[in-house]
Order: C-alpha cells, then structure tokens, then sequence
C-alpha cells in the first residue's frame, strides 16, 4: 500500500505532502490536515501503514464534504474514514499491484 502523489476530489487536484510533523493552528500535533487554498493535503511521517491511510481517507473525506457542501461533522468524517478503510482493507482493494 503507498498513497498517491496526487487526489483529484471533484475539479480540485490535491497534492499529497509528507512532513514530519503536522501542527494545527493552535500547535497541536496532528496525522493530517487539510489546505484547502493551496490544494494540498499535509500527512504526518512514521504512522503505522493503516494509520496512514485512515488519515488519507479521513482529509479526503474533508475535500468531497468542502467540495459537496455537505455540512459533516469531524465525527461524522472520522467514522466515515474508519468504515471505509474497514471496506477496502476486508475486500483487499488496497494493492500496489493488480492480481494476475
């Protein structure tokens, strides 16, 4: 499993950035976040692969509900994130490379 360089969320490319730490506005540590002006998506180094892409999942969730105007919660987002990674981890859809 690697994340892409880039996200295509609606008319919006996001590039994918890698930090070593990624801090909030009030300097709190966070897996990720999400720039909305710059199209970009901040995910923190050193997290365990599935951690990894729970934060992937969780700021893309962020883009389609920016992009959607839908009004999520960051609950609602972190459930969403979870379950999904749940789906696509249970089913084996996170391969690098397509089965033969």
């Amino acid at each position: 499993m690697r994340l892409p360089e880039t996200v295509k969320v609606g008319a919006f490319v996001y590039t994918i950035v890698r930090e070593t730490q990624v801090r909030s506005d009030d300097d709190r540590r966070l897996c990720g976040q999400i720039n909305y002006m710059r199209q970009e998506i901040h995910i923190g180094d050193g997290m365990a692969a599935e951690q990894e892409y729970d934060t992937f999942l969780h700021e893309v969730l962020h883009a389609i509900d920016h992009n959607g105007q839908m009004g999520l919660s960051e609950k609602q987002i972190h459930r969403l994130a979870s379950a999904l990674l749940g789906v696509l981890l249970d089913n084996d859809l996170l391969r690098d490379e397509p089965e033969e």
